[in-house]
């Protein structure tokens, strides 16, 4: 039985919770990922990860390394989707321009995730759960024995960005189908 994204190959430079769910679920389906590998993202990670990392081929490609630009650029010019994490501010940015990207691949699915999104004064926070859970107020909102805030063990920032990831890489592809075009897809 074929997979809903057999043939399709995605690079995964991203090191956070969410863009390692959003590739385990898209290698689910059928997609080739390849995850890079390297100092700020070692081979055998902790905790979700575990499961996350499942069914990825992983690459040698530290993204902090002399000569990574040119790696990442040959790979982008033959993947179909691009998932990164990199903070809006973050020198790693420069690996992933927008327009670079189009030139080198029109048709390729960029995906971007970030905590808080691209623009505003926290755009460029790490990526904690319970920080996003307390911030947006859910910790203050949850139901329990005692008094809020009540911490939750599930990840749910991570997780639901992973899954709107997800879905713009998907309806990206399939809008890729009709125009031919490529598209940038952004959620935190």
């Amino acid at each position: 039985m074929t997979r809903p994204l057999e043939g399709i190959t995605i690079l995964d430079l991203s090191t956070g919770n969410a863009g390692a769910f959003a590739t385990m679920l898209l290698s689910d389906c059928g997609a080739r990922v390849l995850r890079a590998v390297g100092q700020a993202n070692p081979l055998f990670r902790d905790g979700g990860f575990v499961i996350w990392d499942r069914g990825k081929e992983a690459i040698d490609l530290d993204i902090d390394a002399p000569g990574a630009k040119e790696k990442i650029e040959a790979l982008l010019a033959e993947v179909d989707v691009l998932i990164e994490d990199f903070a809006p501010s973050s020198q790693r940015q420069l690996l992933v321009d927008r327009e670079r990207i189009k030139a080198l691949n029109p048709r390729i699915v960029a995906c971007a995730i970030t905590a808080y999104g691209r623009h505003g004064p926290l755009k460029d926070d790490l990526p904690i759960d319970d920080l996003i859970l307390a911030r947006s107020g859910v910790l203050g909102g949850m139901p329990g024995f005692r008094e809020a805030p009540i911490h939750t063990v599930h990840p749910l920032p991570s997780v639901g960005a992973a899954i709107f990831a997800c879905i713009g890489v998907a309806a990206s592809l399939l809008a890729r189908e009709e125009t031919g075009r490529g598209r940038m897809v952004e959620t935190s």
